[in-house]
């Protein structure tokens, strides 16, 4: 541990050349601030039941998975091999982990395929899924050029946080950062398992610089290590209508005050993946400490 925090969270927060009394090193105070409605954002299907009705902009859910056994939703009624030669991929994913924990991409072909963060494995669905439980089976969202372009191997999403001031009931947003798969951390995009985060400008979208980590020592990168593609400079499309979505969506489940909504850009837009009740320090304090901010600090010091 160092100052409070883990050594890995340390050299991603860059404490060694900050003023650490402006940094949280904990989720505690979050949570406690969020405290009695963590549940409703982090069960996975219990939250995109809740806003189905009002925001379309999210993956299709096609089933679930417990004991090994798919069940399939009503309007698709039909099983898992059909679906998969179907659509050709799906998500599988816990309905109650985080961090990218769990998540895995199945795939079509003469066998099928199951891509995890250790790997690929082929067999059959029915034994690819035999020992999973408590997973939800959704659509696989295709992201945006831009993204592809940049890591194709990850779906590269962006977390962005809102506020919701107890006294006005005003929604801000704050520190946006866009996450990039590596080949250890495919195929997600974690920065916890191995992928990169650069700031995003709330105003505009533009991408500020990668951080990345290289043992003790860590970078600020304009260009993806791996596929060399440049990142800082770049303006994420959609970004006006990618905000308003998060807005709604923070409106809906305002009894969480702080949150970090995860997105992916498509070719058509935004489409919202999760919300996380407890987000990453990391991911908050890129560019500065969290209690810096005067909306920041006033609410957790109230939570």
């Amino acid at each position: 541990m160092a100052n409070g925090c883990s050594a890995h969270t340390y050299l991603w927060l860059g404490l060694d050349e900050a003023d650490s009394d402006a940094y949280l090193t904990s989720t505690e105070p979050i949570r406690a601030l969020n405290s009695g409605y963590i549940t409703p954002i982090h069960h996975k299907y219990a939250f995109q039941r809740t806003i189905e009705p009002t925001i379309d902009a999210v993956p299709t859910i096609y089933g679930t998975i417990d004991r090994g056994r798919f069940e399939s939703t009503d309007d698709v009624e039909t099983d898992l091999p059909a679906l998969l030669s179907n659509d050709g991929t799906v998500i599988l994913k816990p309905v109650s982990e985080g961090r990218g924990d769990g998540v895995y991409v199945l795939e079509d072909g003469e066998q099928p395929r199951l891509q995890t963060g250790s790997g690929t494995v082929e067999s059959t669905v029915s034994d690819l899924i035999a020992d999973l439980d408590g997973y939800l089976v959704t659509e696989f969202i295709e992201q945006h050029d831009y993204a592809a372009s940049i890591f194709p191997d990850a779906t590269n999403t962006i977390r962005i946080h809102t506020l919701v001031d107890p006294e006005t009931g005003e929604i801000s947003l704050h520190r946006p950062s866009h996450r990039f798969g590596s080949p250890e951390s495919a195929p997600i995009d974690n920065w916890s398992k191995g992928g990169y985060t650069a700031p995003v400008d709330t105003a505009t979208g533009e991408i500020g610089r990668l951080i990345a980590l290289d043992g003790r020592t860590r970078s600020r990168l304009g260009n993806h290590p791996e596929t060399d593609a440049r990142v800082a400079g770049l303006t994420v499309p959609y970004w006006s209508e990618l905000c308003d979505l998060v807005r709604e969506v923070a409106s809906i489940h305002r009894y969480a005050p702080l949150v970090g909504w995860d997105v992916v850009v498509t070719e058509d837009g935004p489409v919202l993946l999760e919300g996380n009740a407890r987000p990453s320090v990391v991911g908050l304090q890129l560019t500065e400490g969290l209690l810096a901010d005067e909306r920041l600090r006033r609410a957790i010091q109230q939570g």
